[in-house]
């Protein structure tokens, strides 16, 4: 090695200059060692990325992307066809435990979107819960209807008797009354819509008159007379309901 090249190594500069500008060795390892601009960001694991993200943003930005036409169990995360009305429900409770605008107290600025995301989410639920009703309102005939009796007004034969018990009320969407007696014509009071003939307490009431009806009058000269009942549904009737009517003769007109 040339002299000159010997004395430069030799200087506190020459040092600096061949371990890293300040003489110290171990110093310039560590100026070595400085990680490049986003190193650090790749280090990171992914998993973490993503728990930096709540729950509510997660399942909002999963609603969110959902287009308009997404079915309802899709909304709700289903991915089965609920058996009950309870599951669905159950799920709601769940969701709402995430997605609500009461649960955005650490994230104020989440609210509106919670709010809409959760409406969504609570039409869905309905929608899918009409449709089991429906489903199950239509699985099969009602039952037999109950307590089934009368009164008279004047010439007017009132009928009551109570919803089939093995059924939901909304699974019965009309009645079939029909009077009739040996040797006279039936009076058929036709299908008898069932909520529109419903009272306050319960009972389903039917009004059953001659007036009007040719050939009908003789019915209610009689003492005893029958009529039957049949509740009905898009599946077809269910079993008929007989009631016995016991009247006092009519007296001769003069």
């Amino acid at each position: 090695m040339p002299p000159m090249v010997r004395r430069r190594l030799g200087s506190p500069m020459g040092k600096r200059d061949a371990t890293g500008g300040d003489g110290n060795g171990a110093s310039g390892k560590k100026r070595r060692m400085v990680e490049p601009e986003g190193w650090s960001n790749r280090l990171i694991p992914r998993g973490r990325v993503r728990e930096e993200k709540s729950q509510l943003m997660v399942e909002l930005e999963r609603i969110e992307r959902l287009p308009q036409s997404a079915g309802p169990m899709q909304i709700l995360g289903l991915t089965r066809p609920p058996s009950s009305v309870g599951e669905v429900k159950k799920k709601l409770r769940a969701l709402s435990k995430v997605v609500h605008p009461d649960k955005t107290a650490n994230e104020p600025h989440l609210r509106g979107r919670a709010g809409e995301a959760f409406q969504r989410m609570n039409s869905a639920a309905q929608e899918v819960i009409k449709l089991l009703e429906k489903g199950a309102a239509t699985a099969a005939p009602p039952g037999r209807v109950q307590q089934l009796t009368y009164r008279m007004e004047g010439e007017v034969l009132i009928v009551q008797w109570r919803p089939p018990a093995d059924v939901n009320r909304r699974a019965v969407s009309s009645y079939r009354v029909v009077a009739s007696a040996p040797g006279t014509t039936p009076i058929e009071q036709g299908l008898v819509s069932a909520q529109g003939s419903t009272t306050d307490d319960g009972w389903v009431e039917c009004a059953v008159s001659s007036q009007g009806r040719r050939g009908n009058d003789i019915l209610f000269h009689k003492q005893h007379f029958q009529v039957s009942v049949n509740a009905s549904n898009p599946s077809g009737p269910g079993p008929t309901a007989q009631l016995h009517v016991y009247l006092r003769p009519l007296r001769p007109c003069v």
